[in-house]
């Protein structure tokens, strides 16, 4: 596929806000290449038809070398100077490609020399547009129209709350709303395929040396309107460019847009909403189809084949798109089947097989189980038949992630002492586990939070004492499914264990990967509860729920090491259980973020979860509120409103009522302008009562009444009470 170098461009402008002066100068050099983007098709066009004298030729490169000097040397205002002089040559000589490359310079130093940016930029574009000729005006076109959508996408927080604006100066983008934005992008894109009779004429290779080439063949843009269509239907498949629609949408419905190349050309879509972005999409590709499909190599008419059946995928609303998309599919194939290009369909197919398999999730989602099968079957096709084609390399990639073996296994957290416990094993593309358990080394080294990687950390795993060993068969369906299945680990004696797993019974970390689990033996259960000061915690029996008394407790704090520059838990204090299992951690500076290890005699387990605990100071100040009451939620404009508050104070202790307490209560509007305001002080009972008349000659609205220490809100509103009557029979 090929890009425009502005791209480069873009980039640059988002860059350039970031940089200082001095770095903006240096910017400048890095989008040198771009700048000539433009310029080189032009002039590559020219070349077909009219050949430049290499006298004038050799003029103006003369005159860039010196442009590039002076940009090297750091001199931007020089630099454009001489460039509003190239331009101004140029345009004496009605010198097309060496007007837009000087265009193109000018923009770039005013964005470093000037504000605005993008405004200045775009204006400087549309009145170029406005003189150019086929097919630099197509050209322009095309770049104006992704240059409009790129200052929307950086100033997209401006556009979200700006309503549709009337009577403002068009030629001003900051006035601009979101449609205005969207009419021109669309405009633009439209307009960039005009004369594409012509443009049809114009092989894009003639253009070879000023594009960018990405990983699509030449073969599938094989001239300059199929190398701008394209940018225009990225741009309408977009699903950010139908953000502004109508009530009346055009939508995708029915079976037809799914139909074989010819009958899809003939169709016509009736809709209010002409100026759809999914309407547009489907006429372009309509074009494309009717340009392409006589061509002796369908391998450009495969292309917008596959474009518009996956734009149809996502945006039909028909309930069977999954299936018409996957039988269009199944019939482009075979109406190419002979041919290299049917590789991209059948990796199209292989994909959407794979992607399907995802939904598999029994037992409640049974459907698509041998869909991973299916893909795979394609991709082996496509790598067999055609192994020389970027499909078969795109195959041999899902292929690998089809065929990857994985496996997980789950314990428990805590399991009972000298009892079997179970483990589940989740697995994928294995028929056999290796097992084995080891003792926890973390254990004996409990003060210290390891950072050590991975790789090194199942390397120290792998040199422990095996304490038991096993293999374990497991159902593979060769569905390249996960599957699931539950299984007896042995009994084990008090303490902390890690068990492995690797699908290879060397237990090599490069071979097969391996997975651990690790669960701790123990009788030790607890009950934890924060509190506003401390931890409570009740130690218990894990099978029998009774109490554990004079069970022992450390507290294992994160504390950060500045020797060592990381956190390490460290003790910092020790409890012992009352007669009911009862211990309380009180808070400190030492124990903020802490674990707890408990220990009954030799049995031994540390909590897994971290205590958060903070020392809370009780709050002296004195806070006075007042809770407001109205007789009622509405009133009309000139009725009595009726209010009542009751103030209370609190100082970290119960709430007291305020007693024979001087306050002002206020009635503001809907501007925030006070009405009336009443002096009240409150009864024995700690409470006030009042009235205000609702204002009449004011923006009607909700309104507020408050004091210092409390508000509520009304609304005012001219209404009529609803009457009615009920008859009977």
């Amino acid at each position: 596929m090929f890009y425009f170098n502005h791209t480069i461009f873009m980039s640059y402008l988002n860059m350039k806000k970031q940089l200082s002066a001095i770095q903006k100068l240096y910017a400048v050099s890095a989008i040198t290449t771009l700048l000539l983007i433009s310029i080189t098709i032009l002039f590559g066009f020219q070349v077909k038809n009219q050949i430049p004298q290499m006298k004038e030729y050799d003029t103006y490169e003369k005159l860039w070398n010196e442009v590039d000097t002076l940009e090297a040397q750091g001199l931007t205002k020089t630099a454009l100077v001489k460039t509003n002089a190239i331009y101004t040559l140029a345009k004496k000589s009605d010198n097309s490609p060496q007007i837009v490359k000087s265009l193109i310079y000018q923009v770039k130093y005013k964005q470093i020399l000037e504000e605005g940016d993008l405004e200045k930029a775009l204006s400087v574009f549309e009145a170029e547009i406005g003189a150019s000729k086929f097919p630099e005006k197509n050209i322009l076109q095309s770049a104006a129209a992704e240059l409009y959508w790129s200052y929307y996408q950086q100033n997209r927080w401006r556009f979200s709350d700006r309503t549709h604006t009337l009577n403002f100066n068009q030629k001003d983008i900051s006035t601009w709303d979101l449609r205005k934005l969207i009419e021109r992008v669309t405009a633009l894109y439209t307009e960039s395929l005009t004369n594409s009779d012509s443009l049809q004429q114009l092989p894009v290779d003639l253009f070879s040396s000023i594009l960018i080439k990405g990983n699509t063949p030449e073969s599938l843009r094989p001239t300059l309107y199929d190398f701008l269509a394209h940018r225009a239907l990225d741009y309408f498949m977009n699903d950010e460019a139908y953000i502004t629609q109508p009530s009346y949408k055009f939508n995708i419905t029915g079976e037809k847009v799914f139909a074989p190349t010819k009958e899809f050309i003939n169709l016509r879509f009736e809709t209010r909403d002409t100026a759809s972005g999914k309407l547009l999409a489907l006429k372009i590709l309509q074009d494309l189809m009717q340009f392409h499909i006589r061509d002796t190599a369908p391998d450009a008419l495969i292309d917008v084949e596959l474009k518009r059946f996956q734009f149809l995928k996502n945006n039909s609303i028909h309930d069977l798109k999954d299936s018409l998309y996957l039988n269009a599919l199944l019939e482009l194939e075979t109406a190419h089947i002979r041919d290299s290009a049917s590789a991209s369909v059948s990796y199209a197919i292989a994909q959407f097989y794979f992607d399907r398999s995802l939904d598999y999730a029994p037992p409640l989602i049974n459907d698509h189980q041998w869909d991973k099968k299916h893909s795979l079957e394609y991709c082996d096709k496509v790598i067999t038949q055609f192994p020389a084609t970027h499909a078969a390399v795109n195959c041999k990639a899902l292929k690998q992630l089809i065929e990857a073996k994985s496996f997980l296994l789950s314990v428990e957290q805590i399991n009972t002492p000298k009892q079997p416990f179970r483990g589940l094993i989740e697995y994928r593309n294995v028929d056999q586990l290796f097992l084995r358990i080891i003792k926890d080394p973390d254990s004996l080294s409990i003060d210290i939070l390891h950072t050590e990687d991975e790789e090194k950390k199942y390397e120290r795993y792998l040199r422990q004492p095996i304490l038991q060993q096993w293999s374990q068969t497991l159902v593979d369906l060769h569905d390249f499914q996960q599957h699931g299945v539950e299984i007896k680990m042995p009994a084990l004696p008090i303490g902390r264990y890690i068990i492995l797993g690797s699908s290879n019974e060397d237990f090599s970390i490069s071979g097969g990967g391996i997975i651990k689990a690790g669960t701790t033996i123990s009788n030790i259960s607890y009950i934890s509860k924060r509190n506003k000061n401390h931890y409570s915690f009740y130690v218990i029996d894990r099978e029998s729920g009774k109490p554990l008394p004079s069970a022992k407790a450390r507290i294992l704090s994160q504390l950060y090491e500045s020797s060592a520059r990381n956190y390490q838990l460290k003790e910092t204090g020790r409890y012992t259980a009352d007669e009911n299992g009862y211990l309380e951690v009180a808070a400190s500076a030492s124990n903020q973020n802490f674990r707890v290890e408990f220990i009954d005699g030799e049995d031994e387990l540390i909590a897994d979860d971290y205590f958060y605990l903070f020392p809370q100071e009780k709050n002296a100040e004195k806070i006075i509120r007042t809770i407001f009451f109205t007789d009622r939620a509405i009133f009309r404009p000139g009725q009595t409103i009726y209010y009542k508050g009751i103030m209370i104070h609190s100082k970290g202790a119960p709430n007291e009522l305020m007693t024979k307490f001087s306050t002002t209560v206020e009635l503001y509007d809907v501007n925030g302008q006070k009405i009336q305001s009443q002096n009240l002080i409150t009864n024995d009972y700690g409470s006030f009562t009042g009235s205000f008349t609702a204002p009449s000659n004011v923006l009607n609205g909700e309104m507020t009444i408050r004091n210092n220490y409390g508000s509520t809100t009304i609304s005012v509103e001219e209404y009529k009470r609803p009457r009615f009557e009920v008859l009977f029979d």
